[in-house]
């Protein structure tokens, strides 16, 4: 329901989905519009009602690699962005190289478009992955909150979901 779908995005453990339609339900009901149906048109200037393709800026805020600021494109069947000690080229073109953090396995968590979402999976990394502060299952992908911190190793990094032009 969007009240449920609102309560999970206050809490940060939403989907973008759910955002969207929590961003609704606070339009439809602040009644600063007209009827619900105008509320709902107005509110959806902002965010797309149907976003097939994202980006996700990553801010590494914490650990040896903190001031990272990058933005990823997870795109189906394409080269998904990986976060790792890898220096490989997979994580310098589209994904996030810790090469100096110890705690993070040399390929630690990836990000993957399906069905107009991003998912983030931890790819059985030995040290595990955190996101929001819960441990994530390895090798079970988890769609990825509008705002979330995914903690690899000693790196806290700073995810945001943004509508891909």
């Amino acid at each position: 329901s969007a009240r449920a779908g609102a309560a999970a995005a206050q809490s940060g453990s939403s989907s973008a989905a759910a955002s969207s339609t929590a961003h609704l339900d606070s339009a439809a009901t602040s009644g600063s519009a007209g009827p619900a149906g105008e509320a709902a048109t107005e509110a959806r200037a902002d965010v797309p009602a149907r976003v097939t393709r994202w980006n996700v800026r990553a801010k590494v805020m914490t650990g040896p690699h903190a001031g990272i600021d990058t933005v990823l494109r997870p795109r189906q069947r394409r080269l998904v962005p990986k976060f790792g000690r890898s220096t490989g080229q997979q994580f310098v073109k589209n994904g996030i190289s810790l090469p100096d953090d110890d705690e993070v396995s040399t390929t630690h968590a990836k990000l993957e478009a399906r069905g107009g979402a991003v998912w983030v999976t931890d790819l059985d990394s030995t040290n595990g992955s955190i996101l929001d502060g819960s441990s994530m299952p390895p090798g079970e992908p988890l769609p990825l909150p509008q705002q979330c911190i995914l903690r690899v190793g000693q790196s806290d990094i700073h995810l945001t979901m943004e509508p891909a032009e």
